[in-house]
């Protein structure tokens, strides 16, 4: 009987809670994201052919580390910035980055990552592509609009205007979603990894072939391993 009636009470409330937290429902797509999680790597490089969940692996990762639930290695705490540069700024704002975080996107259950009036999102900078995230207490309370405690945030920068919009910023995760210049690199490091745990995920479809410097810079790194490519404070995985 007591199984049944919290049972019942689960069933009531999951359309709800799912609507105003989809990426509660997140489970890596397959064994890959696993180890793309689970990975102690300073700099990972999640390469692979288009629709293999890079990118959705990648917003998993920007709402639990901000959210501080992520289940898979440590991170900072809160409250945390994350920072994501896209390819192609203008096309990849609205079609990916605005979709996929704050409006939704067709045939997605897990969008928008921070839905208008849901449990996290505090507010949404539409000029600035900034969202602040609520503490996890007011989160808990339904109060995310009204927080007043430090909040963590997710910015996505133009990859038009160059590496110094990273430029005086501490972060615990950055990601380069596709092809993005390589002046980004060093500036993109040195933003990381100053915060505990920081590191840089690199979500790539290498249409430029072996000549594109995420290959020739990162499959090395990749190949060199530990404890060079290590994140601070962490050992190798097992």
């Amino acid at each position: 009987k007591d199984f049944a009636k919290s049972l019942r009470r689960l069933r009531d409330t999951f359309t709800e809670e799912v609507a105003a937290d989809p990426m509660s429902l997140y489970m890596p797509a397959h064994h890959v994201a696993v180890e793309f999680h689970k990975s102690n790597a300073f700099i990972r490089y999640f390469r692979g052919g288009n629709r293999i969940s890079k990118t959705e692996s990648g917003c998993y990762e920007n709402y639990a580390v901000t959210t501080n639930q992520f289940p898979y290695r440590p991170t900072c705490a809160l409250p945390a910035s994350t920072f994501i540069v896209g390819s192609n700024f203008a096309q990849y704002g609205e079609a990916v980055f605005y979709k996929k975080y704050i409006e939704g996107e067709p045939g997605n259950p897990l969008s928008p990552v921070f839905p208008e009036g849901g449990k996290w999102l505090h507010h949404y900078n539409e000029k600035k592509h900034l969202i602040t995230i609520a503490c996890p207490g007011c989160a808990a309370a339904g109060k995310a609009r009204q927080c007043g405690h430090p909040k963590s945030t997710i910015q996505l920068f133009s990859d038009l205007e160059g590496p110094t919009v990273l430029a005086g910023g501490q972060y615990a995760l950055g990601q380069f979603d596709e092809h993005i210049d390589e002046e980004f690199f060093s500036e993109a490091i040195t933003r990381l990894e100053t915060v505990p745990f920081g590191n840089l995920m690199v979500t790539h479809t290498p249409l430029e072939g072996k000549g594109a410097w995420e290959h020739q810079r990162l499959t090395l790194l990749f190949e060199e391993g530990s404890p060079k490519n290590l994140v601070v404070g962490t050992v190798k995985n097992p």
